[in-house]
């Protein structure tokens, strides 16, 4: 099984690509403030960064960007227990956060520390929308402070632009390739150690020993690895999940997470410890044809193959009009807005690509994937629950 083959079942399937938590409330810890609408929190012994749902506060270098950071840091200071519950129809990070019986998102928008965004959709629009029509009415917050509708722009130097998805897939393949990562995993009853190398070529040799009440067993592993998904955190590390696809379809898939800090370290998610070490030269591929793992040619291909063609779901359509702009239409809501191409992974076999969709009242993710030879292609939208995937075909577009 080719890479691409066995990336395009994962995404037809129920893998974590971006489709929001929608079970019941998580709880959890404040371990920091980030910004003005994102946070740090711990749960289950991990700490990850959430953004809050439908809350848009001013960037670093922006008019009012200090007073939405304190004012969160107020409403969730440090160890502060909360609960988060995702939405069918927001982000992959975006929560609605509680501590007590207040409602963090709305309590940011009344008091006119953020601006609300992508609401339209979402289960608590109502709240919302009434939290920062009430700040804006009053002229709160940044809503007086800044003239009008919010922030102003950079009372300095405009930052530079933030990384794209190549650059950041480009980061963590840099971290990666010519090294090994060492993973050490215990429980009382057991212990393993399990190490991976990142080749050039994107090829990888596993290594897993295991220690137990049964004895002791090793296996060795050998195939291609591929960036599956990336996030950027506000501190300027990367989340990213690596698929490592074996030459010997019996055995499978593994799926590994983790964390390439600001200084270039690298970390494994859900381990008890992992270390990044020199590697060594991985076995020769077994099968023919060479992955484009997310670099800019396999963003370009796939960027050709989407533009021009009409993604239809039901009564809704989304139009690929442009490289980076595309139009969506659900009944009376239209989103026109930024079409962000965050992972292209093509080889002989197929090719799949991870989609988003920004526009001013909404935001969308989904997954495309299949012969680049040409149509018919299939989508599917990442903040569904579904695992249905409808066709792309050509013809005229609303552009």
């Amino acid at each position: 099984m080719t890479a691409v083959r066995a990336i395009f079942l994962l995404t037809a399937g129920a893998i974590a690509l971006g489709a929001p938590a929608t079970a019941g409330a998580q709880k959890g810890k404040v371990v920091r403030v980030a910004d003005g609408d994102s946070v740090v929190v711990r749960s289950g012994g991990h700490s990850h960064t959430y953004d809050l749902l439908g809350v848009d506060a001013p960037n670093a270098g922006e008019c009012f960007a200090t007073q939405a950071r304190s004012a969160l840091k107020h409403l969730l200071p440090r160890r502060a227990k909360v609960r988060l519950a995702g939405d069918p129809n927001g982000t992959r990070r975006g929560r609605y956060i509680t501590r007590g019986s207040k409602l963090v998102n709305s309590a940011m928008l009344r008091a006119g520390a953020a601006r609300a965004a992508g609401i339209d959709a979402l289960r608590k629009a109502a709240t919302l929308r009434s939290a920062t029509n009430a700040a804006q009415g009053a002229g709160r917050g940044l809503f007086g402070a800044c003239g009008g509708t919010g922030p102003t722009g950079p009372t300095g130097p405009a930052p530079p632009p933030p990384p794209g998805p190549v650059d950041n897939a480009d980061r963590v393949r840099k971290a990666l390739i010519g090294s090994q990562l060492v993973e050490f995993i215990s429980t009382a009853q057991s212990s393993s150690r399990n190490t991976t190398r990142f080749c050039d070529g994107m090829r990888t040799d596993r290594h897993e020993s295991f220690t137990g009440q049964i004895g002791s067993v090793q296996n060795d592993f050998a195939g291609s690895w591929a960036i599956l998904g990336i996030d950027a955190r506000p501190d300027g590390s990367l989340d990213a999940q690596i698929l490592l696809t074996y030459d010997d379809p019996s055995n499978g898939q593994k799926s590994i997470n983790i964390t390439l800090a600001g200084d270039g370290t690298v970390t494994e998610q859900g381990v008890n410890a992992s270390e990044l070490q020199a590697g060594g030269p991985c076995s020769p591929p077994q099968h023919v044809g060479q992955l484009q793992n997310d670099n800019a040619a396999a963003h370009q291909q796939v960027q050709q193959l989407l533009v021009g063609k009409r993604f239809i779901d039901g009564a809704m359509t989304t139009d690929f009009c442009t490289a980076t702009r595309a139009i969506r239409r659900e009944g009376a809501t239209t989103i026109d807005g930024t079409m962000t191409l965050e992972t292209a992974l093509v080889d002989q076999s197929g090719f799949v690509g991870i989609v988003s969709l920004r526009g001013t009242s909404a935001n969308r993710r989904f997954a495309v994937f299949g012969d680049p030879g040409g149509p018919p292609f299939q989508m599917r939208d990442l903040g569904t629950t579904t695992d249905v995937a409808h066709n792309v075909t050509t013809g005229a577009l609303s552009c």
